[in-house]
Parts: C-alpha cells; sequence; structure tokens
C-alpha cells in the first residue's frame, strides 16, 4: 500500500495595505497583506498548517515583501479600525429612496391643478 504525503502552499490575502510605489515595476497601486500557509498533506488532502509567512504583494507585477509579526499586526489593526469607522452608525444616516412629499409642496401642487 502507498501512502502520498506532501505539502502543500495556500495564499490568503488578508488586507489592502495602501498605495505605494513598488519598487520592482515603478506602479503606483494598492498593495495587499498576503498569508502564505504551508500544509502538511496527505493523499493530496491537507490536513493541519506547518508554518505561515505574511509578504506586502505587489498586484501588478507580484513582487513581494516578507513582513514580520509587529508589521503584520499594526496591519490588521489599522485595517479593523478603518472597517470599524466607516460601519458606524452615528456617521451614515439612512436616505430615502425617493423624495416624499411634505405637506407645504402637496398644496402647491394641488393649487396649481
Amino acid at each position: 500500500m502507498f501512502i502520498i504525503w506532501g505539502s502543500r502552499i495556500m495564499r490568503k490575502a488578508l488586507a489592502q495595505v495602501g498605495y505605494f510605489t513598488c519598487p520592482n515595476c515603478h506602479n503606483a497601486s494598492a498593495h495587499a497583506l498576503v498569508r502564505m500557509r504551508t500544509w502538511f498533506t496527505l493523499f493530496f488532502i491537507p490536513i493541519f498548517p506547518i508554518f505561515s509567512r505574511y509578504y506586502v504583494v505587489c498586484p501588478v507585477c507580484g513582487a513581494s515583501v516578507q513582513v514580520d509579526r509587529k508589521e503584520r499586526d499594526r496591519i490588521l489593526a489599522a485595517q479593523e479600525g478603518i472597517l470599524t469607522a466607516n460601519q458606524s452608525p452615528q456617521e451614515t444616516t439612512p436616505q430615502p429612496a425617493i423624495d416624499t412629499p411634505t405637506a407645504e409642496t402637496a398644496g402647491n401642487i394641488n393649487s396649481e391643478q
């Protein structure tokens, strides 16, 4: 009987870091924080992660720079701060889908007819 085992690398984009000029392709674009995890596989099925690395990746040319845990935590905390600020109910007020006539405008419309 054969046992097939090995490893597989899986990528996941975690956050948008910001607009930077890439040192490789010199394009200004929004770079992404990407987690690359190496998984132990058994019969081509990922069983458990072996280790993880984090990179900031250019979306144009694919050049990447590895970041440490402190930088990763700072980027993720800043991203969560942006999300919670954008989703707070105090800053957003719902707008009506159509203009509803008030008593003043309804009287003006009826008096013209």
